[in-house]
């Protein structure tokens, strides 16, 4: 398994935090790491907020689809500015 993504996993599963869901804006992406490789996961709905973890104008978000179900990959790097709307907590 990638490193990388063992250690997303690890810290999705010990992430304690409440938690807001937003809609993305169009054409956001979503990368392995702040201006990394662009993770492939075609349309991501929803995602969840507080990040992961932040780094600068980059946050790693817990990624959901329409049904709030977990994407695969579960979390992904996109700039933070890249929520649009709030749906709920």
């Amino acid at each position: 398994m990638n490193l990388k993504l063992y250690l997303v996993l690890v810290l999705i599963g010990s992430a304690k935090a409440s938690a807001a869901v937003y809609t993305t804006k169009p054409d956001s992406k979503f990368y392995t790491e702040p201006n990394g490789k662009k993770i492939n996961i075609g349309v991501v709905e929803m995602i969840e907020t507080p990040p992961l973890q932040r780094k600068g104008d980059w946050c790693l978000c817990k990624l959901r689809d329409g049904r709030g179900a977990a994407k695969n990959p579960p979390a992904g790097w996109t700039l933070c500015s890249n929520l649009n709307r709030l749906i709920g907590n």
